[in-house]
């Protein structure tokens, strides 16, 4: 948390879990966590460029109880017995770069939080603030 508001040069200085507990309701945070999900497998589908990876059209979709596994829509299961150490290593690349959009999840969450909740909220707290000194 604190690395995006360095990132960020949080004009306020208050985003934490404490701000974030006593702003925003947990219906909001899962709201901004769902989209940071999909968001994720937007990624992993074209930034891996999947198409390219595989040398054929495929999509990435999320599979599972809680949408948690990666399928590859356009890839035949069986064809995978026959898979060379060009497709192994096609595939290891995959996983590599779907890893590493895993890793950046909760930090894709904070940052969706702090631009679409907090500085909003921050921004109107002290324009609120700045009228009622001027009207004072």
């Amino acid at each position: 948390m604190a690395q995006i508001a360095r990132e960020r040069a949080d004009p306020y200085g208050q985003f934490c879990w404490a701000w974030l507990d006593a702003h925003v309701s947990p219906a909001e945070l899962d709201f901004w966590w769902t989209a940071t999900l999909e968001n994720a497998w937007d990624r992993l589908d074209m930034d891996t460029n999947a198409d390219n990876i595989f040398g054929r059209p495929v999509q990435v979709i999320s599979e599972g109880r809680s949408g948690g596994w990666a399928l590859i829509e356009g890839m035949d299961e069986a064809a995978a017995r026959d898979w060379t150490l060009d497709d192994l290593a096609r595939w290891e690349r995959f996983a590599e770069l779907a890893r590493a959009t895993a890793d950046d999840v909760p930090y894709h969450y904070l940052d969706a939080l702090y631009e679409n909740v907090y500085l909003p909220a921050m921004a109107a707290e002290h324009a609120a603030a700045d009228r009622a000194q001027r009207f004072a």
